[in-house]
């Protein structure tokens, strides 16, 4: 983090995350003084409230991380909030939270793959965004992640494309390009039955079971 101020009215806060979308624009997040815009160029500042455009009761003022997608928009990642997206005047276009899928709604850090997919690290793991069907796919340890919680602004992309965010239990390094879900569903296979931790016995007299263990899922077994 860096400290900066603003002219004479002695404004000051410590600043999270920057990001740039023209020559002349920076894009400050901070966790004590929310979003802000910097024109280089003229040295004005200028504040936005996120929560305003969609009425919302949480403080917008924590801001960690800050990313800008291929369509010069910027995605804004708070503790609490959730997602915010944003075009390259900072008016708020769209706002994600836990409602529409994110995994939480305290974002650590941002990243877009080469896909121009948008990967956000949560403290309940790891959210992918799809900029076509805008959609949300969460990956937790059941998906190998070494931990479901992540850490503010661990997070880097590799030359190569490679994606690395950092967790309370270590470093997640993987290629987004190499990760597919299967589109077939398993087919579920019922194989044995263990009751009071003994298996049944087979159908006929003094076997609890009514039928063969092979039933429909409408159907009792006992």
């Amino acid at each position: 983090t860096y400290g900066l101020t603003r002219g004479r009215s002695g404004f000051a806060a410590s600043l999270y995350s920057t990001e740039s979308t023209q020559p002349n624009m920076m894009w400050v997040g901070t966790p004590d003084n929310g979003f802000w815009s910097y024109n280089l160029q003229t040295h004005a500042w200028k504040n936005f409230h996120l929560n305003e455009a969609h009425n919302d009761n949480f403080n917008d003022r924590n801001i960690i991380c800050i990313q800008r997608d291929d369509n010069r928009h910027i995605w804004v990642g708070t503790r609490g909030g959730g997602l915010f997206l944003l075009d390259e005047t900072g008016k708020v276009l769209q706002r994600y939270n836990a409602e529409h899928g994110l995994a939480s709604n305290v974002i650590h850090s941002l990243r877009k793959d080469r896909q121009g997919a948008l990967l956000a690290a949560t403290n309940e793991g790891l959210s992918r965004f799809n900029p076509h069907d805008r959609s949300f796919r969460n990956y937790s340890e059941n998906d190998e992640l070494g931990g479901k919680e992540f850490i503010d602004y661990a997070a880097e992309k590799g030359p190569e494309g490679q994606l690395l965010f950092g967790g309370i239990h270590g470093l997640n390094l993987f290629n987004p390009d190499s990760i597919a879900d299967n589109p077939v569903k398993p087919i579920v296979a019922f194989t044995d039955l263990l009751l009071l931790n003994q298996k049944t016995i087979p159908l006929g007299k003094g076997s609890p079971l009514k039928q063969s263990i092979d039933f429909n899922v409408n159907s009792e077994l006992y």
